[in-house]
């Protein structure tokens, strides 16, 4: 199938597979539809993959626009670092009723950093993108030390519970939180889409956004806290999950038909979703009945993916060059 085709109609080919892919989650399990048992194993699993899908693909989208570079995701900026080492204390500590204080751990573990990553480069110009990348990543190593050192000393059972959880894992309890995470996912996902066509003057350049009279600073600001702020939602829902963030928004570009950050945020939430579903089914199928973390499959199958992309975009430009 050719890329053009595909910029032609991207919603209409996004939809269909989209589809399809919900067709097949649903089709593995012989579970009787609308029965409890179906609702709690099957359906609940599928909202919390959908609203990961959904945060994941936006979050990713907005991390790249502000940064301008395309390595940007929650794990270059800390924040899932900072949600690993969230939830390694509360493992480590065994504050009050454990599944609540891993939950709220991770969450918080998250927004603190976001928070500390906004406090350290609350000056930052525009044109200095590179240190908010630097210093995100820099918090995500040193979390990840303390991630290590916790660990060290965790029970096996919480040592195994923490593994799946920084693999990225759904069909857990964490599932039924899909249902209350709705209303705030959707209320920062219009809070975006709001301002959607100040990124569009973001991408233009400092000096432009300065003549429309906007601060730039501002807009970065803003669009941090709260595409953090969906990754805080994923987070808590599934773990640490790889490379969605950085593949969706890769292929959004490719397929959209104009720069505008409204429709990047719907194909790259497409996309994501459709990976997530493609790779959970895989999860649970591949070795059944032991199920391995969705996140596995992620990374493997958007890694080629991404490379795959890299090296066409290499190609083309390689060609121009020759013609001239």
């Amino acid at each position: 199938m050719k890329w053009n085709n595909i910029n032609r109609y991207p919603m209409v080919y996004l939809t269909l597979l989209v589809l399809f892919a919900v067709f097949l989650f649903f089709s593995l399990s012989d579970i009787r539809l609308f029965s409890d048992a179906w609702v709690e194993l099957r359906l609940l699993r599928f909202f919390s993959i959908l609203i990961t899908g959904i945060c994941l693909g936006i979050s990713g989208s907005v991390f790249q626009s502000v940064t301008q570079n395309p390595i940007a995701d929650s794990y270059t900026l800390g924040v899932s670092g900072g949600a690993s080492l969230g939830a390694a204390l509360a493992l480590g500590l065994g504050v009050g009723l454990q599944e609540i204080s891993f939950l709220a751990g991770s969450f918080f573990g998250a927004l603190c950093s976001v928070l500390l990553l906004l406090a350290l480069v609350r000056n930052m110009d525009l044109a200095d993108s590179n240190r908010l990348l630097l210093v995100g990543f820099s918090l995500s190593l040193i979390c990840g030390a303390f991630v290590s050192m916790i660990m060290m000393v965790l029970s096996a059972a919480d040592l195994q519970k923490s593994y799946y959880w920084m693999a990225g894992q759904f069909g857990t309890w964490r599932d039924g939180l899909a249902i209350y995470l709705w209303a705030p996912v959707l209320m920062t996902t219009l809070l975006l889409s709001g301002l959607s066509r100040k990124l569009d003057v973001l991408s233009l350049g400092s000096d432009f956004v300065r003549a429309c009279k906007l601060r730039p600073e501002k807009i970065v600001r803003h669009a941090l806290l709260l595409g953090s702020l969906l990754v805080c939602f994923a987070v808590s829902l599934c773990g640490v999950m790889a490379f969605v963030g950085i593949v969706s928004p890769h292929l959004a570009r490719r397929i959209s038909l104009r720069y505008s950050h409204r429709d990047h945020f719907v194909y790259a939430s497409f996309i994501s979703v459709l990976l997530l579903l493609l790779s959970d089914c895989i999860a649970q199928s591949l070795f059944y009945p032991r199920e391995i973390p969705t996140g596995a499959i992620v990374a493997v199958l958007a890694g080629p993916a991404l490379i795959i992309q890299i090296a066409m975009q290499y190609s083309r430009f390689s060609k121009r060059n020759v013609g001239l």
